[in-house]
């Protein structure tokens, strides 16, 4: 199975839908997707607090921590309980990993052998700079930290997943033209 995962780094728009068979938003999808994944509670609470923006989302894959917050207000927010009815799946939290790994797993939990990673732009560079920040306040007090452990949890991934083929793509020349490293050959050698 080959799952699109589309992250919201300036590399995105490197993505076009393809022969894909899942397609996983992180946070705010910027294209029509299958899902999309939260691990982070900024964003959850602008989908809970603002219906308008579930329309576009068929459904939503929840980290724990979140479900759990959303489910204790549920009966006094309305807009909660819509959010929650769209939750497919909720995940355990795991410590510094990016939406973009959660539904990296996803897709994995979900049979897919072959991922093409979008939007990443950590993986290639230090920067944390996403779109997510035109919807909620994106203050990170130390990018490189968090690049060094997003790497970090994105080298366990491959590891842990050896029958499957991470594929992490990235624009050059402006982004205009399409170039991926398969880091799980790289890893195989």
């Amino acid at each position: 199975m080959k799952a699109a995962i589309l992250g919201n780094g300036p590399s995105r728009v490197a993505y076009s839908p393809a022969d894909y068979d899942l397609v996983l938003g992180c946070n705010f999808p910027w294209c029509p997707v299958d899902g999309t994944v939260i691990v982070d509670h900024a964003v959850a609470g602008k989908f809970a607090n603002h219906p308008e923006l579930m329309e576009s989302v068929p459904s939503f894959y929840l980290s724990e921590p979140i479900h759990r917050k959303l489910y204790l207000k549920r009966n006094r927010y309305p807009s909660i309980q819509a959010f929650l009815n769209k939750c497919v799946r909720v995940f355990p939290h795991i410590n510094w990993e990016s939406s973009g790994h959660a539904a990296a797993q996803q897709a994995i939990e979900s049979g897919a052998t072959e991922l093409w990673i979008f939007g990443c732009d950590s993986y290639f560079d230090y920067t944390v700079e996403s779109c997510t920040s035109a919807h909620i306040s994106n203050n990170v007090a130390s990018p490189d930290r968090y690049v060094q452990r997003w790497r970090r949890r994105w080298q366990e991934k491959v590891n842990w997943n050896k029958g499957v083929t991470f594929n992490f793509v990235r624009g050059i020349d402006d982004y205009t033209t399409a170039v991926h490293v398969n880091l799980s050959k790289v890893q195989k050698r």
